[in-house]
């Protein structure tokens, strides 16, 4: 079995966690949390530290297994089943709303006239092809084109200093915390959506007692680089526009990119953030799609063509009925709140906690004796 490396793991992990969040971000925690929004964005990326910690205790405890393999041998056959078909289902409807959101940003802005059906036929391709190449090629995709996107980020937020208004951003905290909070949880589904992946490549991971490690100190690493990123873009938004016209933007990193200008001859780059978001997008669709198709495997025993036959439909219904504009952020936003971190925060806490009194149980027997 293909395995991936502590560095993979750490670029996978945090081009998975950033995904397509860098440029909803900025609208999501200022209409909550107006100009104080950006406070945030790191304490709602940290929030997935603890139960990533958990998953990594519970692949030391049982090597070579995914979390629907664990679960079946905490929890029972049947309760395993039944958390690895809602997994499955998540996931491929999560991935095929990620999809969707990717066809309605391209026609909106650099595609037009085109249909849907282009973009399905030519999207769902690269990412099958992904996935029979196999998770190790996802990994080394990720490494290289994470940080190409971080560096394109981090240049944009540069490149807007000359349209900061310095005063939209005071004063701090201006309604309090509770807002604040309210952005928080609002985002917080955001890392859970890396933690539910992360259940899925657990059998995939290295096995020593050092590597396990060093990946408990890159996991830290990624919810923190995340977290800073995509606060960054958020206080770029909100010094560039303000907070009000900042939670109206459905997506302000392109408005962003369409204003910016270099030494008068380059403007209008907004195209440049499509391509660089389409790498991210299709890092997140096939970590999604390898997430479903892990979970139909597991829980079906099915061949690989099987799974596949079982995952493609349903990728394809729900990008070609997904809703468009607005809404398909409102839907990925719903589907964040109501499917992923219910699954996630349920699903780890019963899975680590039981496991957790059974060892402690084990120990008592054993010191019993």
């Amino acid at each position: 079995m293909e395995r991936i490396s502590t560095h993979q793991f750490l670029m996978l992990g945090a081009g998975v966690t950033l995904g397509t969040t860098f440029l909803p971000v900025g609208t999501v925690v200022t209409s909550l949390a107006g100009r104080d929004g950006w406070m945030a964005v790191i304490p709602a990326f940290l929030f997935g530290l603890p139960f990533g910690l958990m998953v990594l205790s519970l692949a030391e405890r049982y090597p070579q297994k995914n979390l629907i393999q664990i679960t079946e041998q905490v929890l029972g056959k049947w309760i395993g089943k039944i958390f690895g078909i809602l997994v499955c289902v998540i996931a491929a409807y999560f991935g095929g709303m990620i999809v969707g959101q990717g066809i309605d940003m391209f026609s909106r802005s650099i595609l037009p006239v085109t249909p849907r059906w282009v973009f399905i036929f030519a999207g769902l391709p690269l990412i099958l092809m992904m996935v029979y190449a196999g998770l190790e090629v996802l990994a080394r995709f990720s490494e290289i084109v994470f940080p190409i996107l971080v560096l394109a980020l981090v240049g944009t937020a540069l490149l807007s200093i000359p349209r900061f208004e310095p005063g939209e951003l005071f004063p701090f905290l201006e309604n309090g915390f509770k807002p604040v909070l309210y952005g928080v949880v609002e985002i917080i589904p955001w890392p859970m959506e890396f933690i539910l992946f992360l259940g899925g490549l657990l059998e995939f991971l290295p096995t020593s007692q050092q590597e396990i490690k060093q990946m408990r100190i890159k996991l830290g690493y990624i919810f923190l680089l995340v977290g800073f990123i995509d606060m960054l873009i958020t206080l770029v938004e909100i010094w560039v526009f303000g907070p009000t016209e900042t939670a109206r933007q459905t997506y302000g990193l392109l408005t962003l990119g369409k204003m910016i200008e270099i030494s008068r001859t380059i403007s209008g780059i907004e195209s440049i953030f499509m391509m660089f978001w389409m790498g991210a997008s299709i890092i997140k669709i096939s970590a999604f799609y390898f997430l479903a198709w892990w979970g139909v495997q597991s829980v079906f025993k099915v061949k690989r063509w099987v799974a596949h036959a079982l995952i493609i439909p349903i990728f394809m219904v729900v990008s070609w009925t997904s809703v468009r504009g607005a809404d398909i952020l409102i839907a990925i936003v719903q589907a964040d709140r109501y499917l992923i971190l219910p699954l996630a925060l349920v699903w780890i806490l019963l899975l680590w906690g039981v496991s957790t009194w059974k060892q402690r149980k084990q120990r008592q027997s054993s010191n019993g004796c």
